[in-house]
């Protein structure tokens, strides 16, 4: 099992290697503030202060993006990664996600946008999610980074994504 661990860490290095971020200078198609990933459709933006989950939604909503959705277990290493290795960002407690719980399907979706869609992988932190109350899904940094669930009214730095191909 270590081994295999080992080889996923090893992959995934490999990866971020190859996507080359680029801060600097982003790319015409993606909005001013938003980072841009080489060959890849989304451009993030990573807050520096907190806010409830509703509050970060509107802010996003603002720029012209939402909440990111981790889609994917690419995606999820892609920003975890630049969360991690980006001092600016590494001490936050948590980043919000479009994440949320949806009483009337009785599941957890992305709710990014006009649309849910339901996780297609899951990176839940060890007993999690643990609290019927807690709606809406954060990227949490005591737990290396992996889900938990949290009352929407706390308050957590979080990650806003933009379909680079529209811009």
């Amino acid at each position: 099992m270590l081994r295999g661990v080992r080889r996923i860490e090893r992959q995934v290095d490999d990866l971020v290697e190859s996507l080359k971020l680029n801060k600097e200078k982003p790319p015409k198609k993606c909005p001013t503030g938003f980072i841009s990933i080489d060959n890849w459709p989304s451009c993030y933006m990573f807050s520096s202060f907190d806010m409830s989950w509703y509050e970060a939604k509107d802010y996003c909503a603002a720029f012209d993006s939402d909440l990111v959705s981790l889609g994917t277990t690419r995606e999820h290493f892609i920003v975890t990664y630049f969360i991690k290795n980006n001092k600016e960002y590494n001490d936050a407690a948590g980043w919000w996600t479009s994440g949320s719980f949806v009483s009337k399907t009785k599941q957890w979706m992305w709710t990014a946008q006009l649309f849910l869609k339901p996780f297609s992988f899951i990176k839940w932190a060890p007993g999690e999610p643990d609290e019927e109350a807690a709606q809406c899904m954060v990227v949490a940094g005591k737990d290396d980074h992996l889900w938990n669930d949290e009352l929407c009214i706390l308050r957590y730095n979080f990650v806003c994504e933009a379909d680079a191909r529209a811009l």
